[in-house]
This record gives C-alpha cells, structure tokens and sequence, in this order.
C-alpha cells in the first residue's frame, strides 16, 4: 500500500454541531457476528455511510466491519501481526484514503512486553466492506500494507485504551487508564499524552514494511537496522487530568476537532474543544452521556464498555462494549450497539 508523505495529509471536512439532546440514548442493537466478542475499538468507515470498523481487545490480530443494522460486513486478517493487547482505533485522511490507527497498548497479557516501554500503533489503509450476504469469507490485510509506529511514554509505561487523532493541528492523544483504588502518585494519575501525527506518519513509512509481532525489539545488532522505525517520545500534555467516575476506557475526536468525547466503563463524557487539548481537558467536561446500563452477567455487572467514536456526520455518537466471559460461554451472545444522537 502505498502512503502518502504527511503534507499531503488532507483535512476532514468541516461539520457544524448545534442544539443536541445529551442525554438522548436510542434503543440498543446487536450486531450479528459471535466473533465480535471484545469490541474495544471502533471507527466510522468515512467512505460507506453506516458501516463501522472494530477489534478485539487482546492479541486477536482481526479487523471487522459492520453496519448500522449489526449486520457482518466483512473480517480480514491482518498479516503477521502479533499484538500484545490491541485496545483502541482511530481513522486518518489521506487525501481520497481512510487509514485505521489500531494502539497496541494495553497491559492484558503475559509474558510482559520486551522491553516493557515500548508500545506499538499500526498503520494500515482501511479495507473495503463487503456486502451483508458475502462476507463469510476472511479477507487478508498483507503484512506488507501495515506500517507500526513504536513509541514511549514520557515518564515511564502506562496502561492505556484511549487513542485520538486530531487531523487539523496535528496530533495523536492518548489517555492512560488508571487502575482502581490506585495511589495518586507518579503514573497512577490519570495522564494525557501527545504524539506528533506527521512525524509519527513519516517514520511508519519510511521505516520497516512488516509489524514487529513476537520478534526481538530493534535492540543490539537490530538497532543498527537502517529500516527501523525511529522510537518516538509520546509527551505528557496533562499530569493528573480531573478525574471521571470511572475508569477510561476509549475517545474520540471529532472530524472538525471542536470536541472530544471519552468513554468510562459506564458514561460517557463529552469536552468542547477550548484554546488547546491540554487545556481543554484540564477544564470539567462539557457534558455527561449517559447509556442505559443492562444486565450483563459479571459477578459484579461491569459494563465493558470499551469502544466509541463519531459517525460520519461529527454528531452522531456510536459506542460498544466487551462481553464478558460469563456471557460468551453461557448466552447466545452478541455484541450490544448503541447509537446516541
């Protein structure tokens, strides 16, 4: 897949937001793929009005689509990519291109990572959505057709699920999930970090073709590689953001970057974009989307609710959430969708 070089970078097109209900929540669907069990990242398809991308959260190195209406609009696996816990999504424009942005930066699995402060976002150009009736077939995204990202954290590793990109000024944000109870202290606060969007583009492609997988990091004799991505430095913007009642678990921003909205295990919660990101998320949220909360199973009912974004209008708000393990092994389980505004 060929990448354009970041100035060609094009802009979303601009949408105005004005005179919405908050709290409106429309009635939940369902979306018919079983292999949907852990949606924990979601992206609207810029090109085909209602259909959305999703991952598991985990090492599941699967793309899907669906539509509006919960039907299957198509898996692909993506070629020799072995996440150690993939946790969110964003989209990028490129000129007549959508680009998905999965953040393999979460804390889920063992072994640890190697080394333990190097996180991994992959690049790839979003594929086509199939029609409902063709789509029992996996499709493959070429290892070749993904670009990875390496970066650290400024101030040491950080579990984090919510990934943003703000096309118009430039920047990837990341907000790192705080566990329960923590101490407040060094990063046990809740954190928000920037990455440059075109420097972080220009080194995905012109560094290595292949994601890295389960292969020693770029140390040693490896770091002598010429076509190695550059390590990038995501830089703490915000120590110690206000905190939400729960725990973050996703984020989106919208196409024309007047606001940003993260998601909690339970609500949602929506910033009005103000002079910059670091201080418009210093500032409380502008307002609280709640989503009615159902019955799931757990022992103590948590909602998982792990993926958001905007639709294509930049008004519209569409959130999933994980299954739990309790309703995968004894439901006929399907993964709840909701359409807010």
């Amino acid at each position: 897949m060929p990448l354009l070089p970041p100035f060609l970078f094009a802009s979303l097109l601009l949408s105005g937001v004005v005179g919405f209900s908050a709290d409106y929540v429309e009635p939940k669907r369902t979306i018919a793929n079983p292999e949907i069990n852990g949606s924990s990242g979601l992206a609207a398809a810029l090109f085909h009005p209602g259909v959305y991308y999703t991952h598991n959260d985990g090492n599941d190195p699967r793309l899907f689509a669906f539509d509006d209406q919960g039907r299957a609009r198509g898996t692909w696996l993506l070629e020799g990519l072995k996440p150690h816990d993939l946790e969110e999504m964003a989209s990028v424009m490129a000129h007549s291109d959508q680009l998905l942005l999965l953040a393999d930066t979460g804390d889920n699995r063992q072994p640890k990572r190697k080394p333990a402060d190097v996180f991994h976002l992959h690049l790839m150009k979003a594929p086509q959505p199939g029609d409902p009736a063709s789509t029992a077939t996996a499709r493959t995204v070429r290892a070749a057709d993904i670009r990875t990202i390496p970066f650290r954290y400024e101030g040491g590793p950080v579990d984090c699920e919510a990934l943003a990109v703000d096309l118009l000024r430039g920047q990837i944000l990341l907000i790192n999930k705080v566990p329960r109870n923590a101490p407040a202290s060094g990063n046990l606060t809740t954190n928000v970090y920037s990455l440059d969007l075109w420097k972080s583009l220009k080194g995905a492609m012109e560094g290595e073709t292949e994601p890295p997988g389960d292969r020693p990091e770029q140390t040693g004799k490896d770091a002598s590689r010429q076509d190695a991505p550059p390590v990038l430095t995501a830089r703490r913007i915000i120590a110690a953001m206000p905190p939400l009642p729960e725990q973050i678990t996703a984020m989106d921003i919208a196409p024309d970057g007047s606001k940003a909205v993260i998601q909690t295990y339970d609500d949602a919660y929506e910033f009005d974009f103000d002079t910059d990101w670091a201080t418009t998320l210093s500032q409380p949220y502008s307002r609280k989307i709640p989503v009615n909360v159902e019955p799931t199973g757990h022992p103590k009912n948590y909602t998982f609710r792990e993926a958001i974004c905007y639709g294509r209008d930049g008004k519209s708000l569409y959130i999933t959430r994980e299954l739990s393990s309790w309703e995968i092994e004894n439901t006929n389980h399907r993964t709840p969708l909701w359409r807010i505004r």
